[in-house]
């Protein structure tokens, strides 16, 4: 199971919207993935609460692909 975590400069969709959007587009990939999506300014939010999934993606996950 792999967790992947995209960050998106901004968006207009809500956090939740982006979610279920990645549910559509992977809908039936055989790949098991929980796929997260966040923009920028989530990301500067979220990266010092040690409890959040974004600490923990920056601490000790790879880059994959940065542009």
């Amino acid at each position: 199971d792999y967790d992947i975590m995209l960050v998106l400069k901004d968006s207009i969709l809500t956090t939740v919207q982006r979610h279920e959007k990645a549910r559509e587009v992977l809908w039936g990939v055989p790949l098991a993935a929980d796929v997260l999506i966040f923009t920028e300014a989530e990301v500067e939010e979220l990266k010092n609460i040690p409890s959040s999934i974004v600490a923990e993606a920056l601490e000790e996950g790879q880059v994959i692909y940065a542009a």
